[in-house]
C-alpha cells in the first residue's frame, strides 16, 4: 500500500512541477497562506508544492472533490479551503476501495 501511495505522490509531484507559478489563482494562494494551517503542514509546502498541485488538478471553489487515500489530511485541509463552503471534499480511504478482479 505504501508503494502505491509513493507512486501516486511522485506522479503528482512531477505533474505539479510543470505548472506555472504565475497562474495560481487567489483562492488557491489564500488557502495555502491560511494562518490556521498546522505548522507541520506549512513546513511540508516547500517540497509538496501545494498551490501548483491544486492548480494542476483543476480544483475550484464550489466543486465536489474526491481525495483517494488522504493519509494525514495535508491535502484534505487545503482542498476544503479551496472548494469552500459551497463545495465538498470526500476522503476515500484504502479500507473502502475494493479490487476489481476480471473474470477469466
Amino acid at each position: 500500500m505504501r508503494k502505491v501511495q509513493f507512486v501516486i505522490a511522485a506522479a503528482l509531484f512531477v505533474f505539479a512541477s510543470s505548472a506555472q507559478a504565475a497562474s495560481i489563482p487567489k483562492y488557491v494562494s489564500d488557502a495555502v497562506a491560511d494562518k490556521a494551517r498546522p505548522e507541520k503542514d506549512t513546513a511540508r509546502d516547500v517540497n509538496r508544492k501545494p498551490a501548483e498541485t491544486i492548480v494542476f488538478a483543476g480544483v475550484k471553489p464550489g466543486q465536489v472533490v474526491a481525495e483517494l487515500v488522504p493519509g494525514g489530511g495535508y491535502y484534505t485541509r487545503l482542498l476544503s479551503k479551496v472548494v469552500g463552503p459551497k463545495g465538498h471534499v470526500y476522503a476515500i480511504t484504502g479500507a473502502e476501495i475494493l479490487p476489481v478482479i476480471p473474470k477469466a
